[in-house]
This record gives structure tokens, sequence and C-alpha cells, in this order.
């Protein structure tokens, strides 16, 4: 008798089932991915942002100016490019109908001058009409400066 063919000695029907229990969860997952995202933020995104006021800390330099955003959406993992008055390439992930993007933004400046981060915020809205918006924030040291800037950005 080899041994596959010998019975579980001790074995009670608790310890099977648990060992049962085990083998299920290990083969459908641990059921904590969470649903895929219900809005798309894939596209070209284009609006006008305000950097001329911002919370204690940050010194607003940049004052209105237009931003785009390159944006591609694979479940909810959002890759794309920024340009503005800087510029970088952006990752991040949605949830509901919000994106969290951190922009590595290109040095400014010249040689020398470091790279920097910026975590940009958009709440998707009218996300069902022909004419979606995306409502922005972000706050981050582009250019060695701390900056924050507001606004509103469609896609055209």
């Amino acid at each position: 008798m080899d041994d596959f063919d010998r019975p579980m000695i001790g074995a009670t029907p608790w310890t099977l089932g648990l060992a049962l229990g085990l083998a299920l969860t290990m083969a459908t997952g641990c059921g904590t991915e969470s649903p895929p995202p219900s809005v798309d933020f894939t596209g070209t995104w284009v609006g006008s942002v305000d950097s001329s006021t911002g919370p204690p800390g940050f010194d607003p330099v940049f004052g209105t100016y237009t931003l785009t955003l390159e944006l591609v959406q694979d479940g909810s993992r959002v890759t794309g490019t920024l340009v503005g008055v800087f510029s970088g390439t952006i990752a991040g992930g949605v949830s509901g109908d919000r994106a969290i993007l951190t922009v590595t933004v290109a040095p400014c400046g010249g040689p020398g001058n470091s790279v920097a981060t910026v975590v940009l915020t958009g709440t998707l809205q009218n996300s069902t009409s022909g004419s979606p918006l995306m409502s922005i924030a972000y706050q981050g040291t582009p250019c060695g400066v701390a900056d924050f800037g507001t606004g509103i950005l469609r896609h055209p």
C-alpha cells in the first residue's frame, strides 16, 4: 500500500473540513478583489487650472494656465502624461468616480534641477453624458516650489 492509498490516521471530520476549506479558498482566491471601476478616465482631458491660491505652506506661482492630461485606463490602473506649465508622466489608480494620480515631473529650469512629484486627484462628473468633466486638485513641488492648483478639465 503506497501513501496515496493509506487512510489518514487520526483525521477527524473537522480536520478534513478544514483541509477542504483551505483548498477551496486557495483555488478560488480570497475574494478580496474589488469590482472594476464603473467610470473610464481614458482619453485627452483639457482645461484651465488656477494656481493663484493655495493652502498654508504652498506658494502658488503659476497663475492660471491650460493643462492637458493624456490618460489610459486598464482596469483600475491609470497611466499617461501631463502637459501644462510643467510636464510629467502619470501613474495611479481609480476607485469609484475618483482617480488618484502621481505625476513624476520632469526637471524644470535646465540641468542640475531634480525630478519632482505632484499628487493629482480627479473626480469624474457627468460621466454618462456626452460632455464628461473632471474636477481636479493637485499639490506638490513641481519645478522646486511647493504648488497647489484646482480646475475643471473637459473630455472633448
